[in-house]
């Protein structure tokens, strides 16, 4: 009878632990509503695959904004394309372009700018 006790409470201790660690289908739906997708952006100038050469092809953040790339905000230089987060940096950039193109060097790898 010991034995069955013990049995009996092993059960009911497991099944007590096990409750929660899975998650049912409405649970599971619940959590994304409300969520936008998150797509990946690009790291690197170079990364865009939009037939342009970039003019720093390590740009990795938009020069006004410090924020990620987006392809679709971009500037036509005379050395190549530059790549901004948004169209208000776009818009930025374009009033006082001499300002934000120094700001490009410093996003070269080390071993590039000599």
């Amino acid at each position: 009878m010991k034995r069955l006790s013990l049995a009996v409470a092993l059960v009911g201790v497991l099944g007590f632990l096990m409750v929660g660690c899975e998650k049912g289908p409405a649970e599971s739906a619940a959590e994304g509503v409300g969520k936008p997708p998150v797509a990946p952006g690009p790291n690197m100038a170079a990364e865009i695959r939009d037939g342009s050469t970039p003019y720093n092809a390590f740009q990795s953040l938009c020069p006004v904004t410090g924020k990620r790339l987006d392809p679709n905000y971009y500037y036509d230089h005379a050395e190549g394309r530059i790549y901004f987060a948004s169209k208000a940096a776009l818009d930025t950039f374009t009033a006082n372009p001499d300002e934000y193109l120094a700001k490009m060097t410093p996003q070269k790898l080390p071993e590039m700018q000599r």
